[in-house]
């Protein structure tokens, strides 16, 4: 139905709030699911790797928290400053 979101930067690093809106609530429970496996996979490739920037990733994956009330699906994440630094440093 929608998808809406919210992200919030300061000095001590990045807020991110998404929320997702299903006509049904086994759609919202569907996609719940889907979004849970995909954390899984994501945690078992990247937290495992030497790579300093996977290993962030693979704690960004970890840290991100699936909530499920009805049809809503909502999705809380908090990236520190320094974790930040590291996938900035990354790209250069």
């Amino acid at each position: 139905k929608f998808v809406a979101g919210t992200m919030d930067v300061d000095a001590a690093g990045a807020a991110m709030q998404m929320t997702a809106r299903t006509v049904k609530p086994e759609q919202a429970k569907n996609l719940y699911d889907t979004l849970d496996g995909l954390k899984m996979l994501g945690k078992a490739f990247l937290g495992s790797s030497k790579r300093a920037d996977q290993q962030i990733y693979g704690k960004l994956i970890e840290n991100a928290k699936l909530g499920l009330r009805g049809n809503t699906v909502t999705l809380d994440l908090l990236i520190p400053q320094a974790d930040i630094d590291v996938m900035i440093a990354a790209v250069h």
